[in-house]
């Protein structure tokens, strides 16, 4: 008997587009020699804002996250069940707000922040590095998802599975239920132009019995739907899952749940999508984009498009991780895509290897500076079999007769074990034309025709890292190995 536990696809999209950029530079052009386009007066230093500066249409930046996970059921001796109760507030704290750019939008209210803890921000950096060991070339995951998915999961567990589960994640079920409440809560209650959404689903078959404190859990914690689902019927089933997907990643996800990967005896799909769609703050301009060399691992060459800007960024060189670091804010400073380049004496595998959870927070306190920024257009796409790289963080047992995840329910006298787990995603960044609601006028604070404080030509493998500033959640990270493939 089977039960299908899923977080589905995570694919992202940016388009950019502004007119606070700098000419393209040619591969043999003096890197001093940066000027301005569209014969636009040259930026001087001054303590006030350029009033006439306006920004061109904005494209967006999508995502939507994906895992999936099929459970087996076996027969197993019950125990004495625990009780699932909620857990504990965790501190708050809120974004920064030191961008020196201003939006003349209206800015939103920072008083519903909430910081997720170390915990959750921890093991999203950790699955990631330890994917990476499992998998060469480009890489693209969702730690927010995979954490989504052990979270709900743990709520299941008891014993031997309980307690891998809890040290993989360092959270209790009880803590880990009462944060992404904490969460769900606050992302709903955003309002900007910037969208994240995430949705959960379990789909049930009617022989399944659900533990009811899971239920609550699920209900109350993870704000999930419980939707009534005939099996008996693969193909209808998922088309019926596939068009919840679709509705919740606004039609980006909508043939992930295969006839084949159901059956009459599949009990339960557990099921959590999340969107996120984000505006650059100041947006990059698709003119200024350039072909130049990206030098792969081995020395071989490929011409890439780089796009290309210069204006104040936190960035600097971050000697515990041994790299050069920027932060591209979207509107708001609510979301920032931080971009980790080793230095000449490193490489992406030692940088990634060495990279800690206090690393990665504190890049956000990195001070403005001038930077003159080369960023390669690309799109990722990786599947991962998630099955080695829990096993090598301690959580095995799922996988197994011994798996102990009796708080998910029953059918009959059998109790589930994971028989796989799989994690797909595709990041894309490009200058695909924005929409019209996008177009915003922006002040923005001078610069000099001195050259920049920093150099940031990320034009060898590096990390990219979608950072949530408010819940302090790393929501996708990527390798970039060669962004023209």
């Amino acid at each position: 008997m089977k039960i299908l536990i899923s977080i589905f696809f995570c694919y992202f999209s940016l388009g950019v587009h502004s007119q606070l950029n700098v000419i393209p530079l040619n591969n043999d052009a003096d890197p001093n020699s940066i000027y301005f386009a569209d014969n636009m007066r040259p930026f001087v230093r001054s303590s006030g804002f350029n009033q006439n500066m306006q920004t061109n249409t904005r494209g967006p930046f999508e995502s939507q996250f994906d895992i999936q996970a099929s459970l087996q059921t076996t027969k197993s001796q019950r125990e004495q069940q625990p009780q699932i109760n909620g857990g504990v507030h965790s501190p708050t704290r809120s974004p920064t707000q030191d961008t020196p750019f201003k939006s003349l939008s209206p800015m939103i209210p920072t008083t519903s922040s909430f910081h997720s803890g170390p915990a959750s921000t921890s093991f999203g950096v950790n699955v990631f590095k330890q994917m990476a060991t499992e998998q060469s070339g480009n890489l693209a995951a969702s730690p927010f998802s995979i954490t989504i998915l052990l979270a709900m999961l743990q709520q299941g567990a008891a014993g031997n599975t309980l307690d891998e589960i809890t040290r993989a994640l360092q959270m209790t079920p009880e803590k880990s239920a009462e944060i992404f409440k904490k969460v769900n809560e606050e992302i709903q209650k955003r309002n900007s132009r910037n969208i994240l959404k995430t949705a959960n689903n379990v789909f049930l078959s009617e022989n399944f019995n659900l533990n009811p404190q899971f239920k609550r859990i699920a209900v109350n914690n993870f704000d999930s739907d419980l939707t009534p689902t005939y099996f008996g019927k693969p193909a209808l089933a998922a088309q019926n899952i596939n068009s919840w997907i679709a509705s919740k990643t606004n039609d980006k996800i909508d043939k992930l749940v295969s006839p084949d990967d159901l059956s009459g005896n599949t009990q339960m799909v557990m099921v959590n999508a999340v969107y996120f769609k984000g505006l650059w703050e100041i947006p990059f301009r698709e003119q200024a984009t350039q072909k130049r060399n990206f030098t792969l691992n081995g020395g071989e060459k490929k011409v890439a498009s780089f796009m290309q800007t210069r204006r104040y960024f936190k960035a600097g060189t971050h000697k515990p991780a041994m790299a050069k670091v920027v932060v591209l804010p979207f509107e708001y400073n609510e979301y920032s895509l931080i971009v980790v380049l080793p230095l000449k004496s490193s490489n992406v595998d030692a940088l990634l290897s060495s990279l800690s959870m206090e690393d990665v927070a504190s890049f956000l306190d990195l001070p403005p500076k001038d930077v003159a920024l080369e960023l390669p257009k690309f799109s990722i796409k990786a599947d991962i079999n998630l099955e080695p790289v829990l096993n090598k963080m301690g959580v095995s047992s799922i996988f197994t007769q011994q798996a102990e995840l009796y708080n998910l329910g029953s059918h009959g006298s059998l109790s589930p074990q994971v028989s796989s787990a799989l994690h797909s995603a595709v990041l894309t960044i490009d200058e695909r034309g924005g929409s019209a609601a996008a177009a915003t006028s922006f002040a923005a604070v001078a610069l000099s025709y001195d050259e920049p404080s920093l150099y940031f030509r990320a034009n060898k493998p590096f990390l990219a890292i979608l950072w949530d500033n408010r819940s302090s959640i790393p929501l996708f990270m990527a390798r970039i190995m060669d962004p023209t493939i």
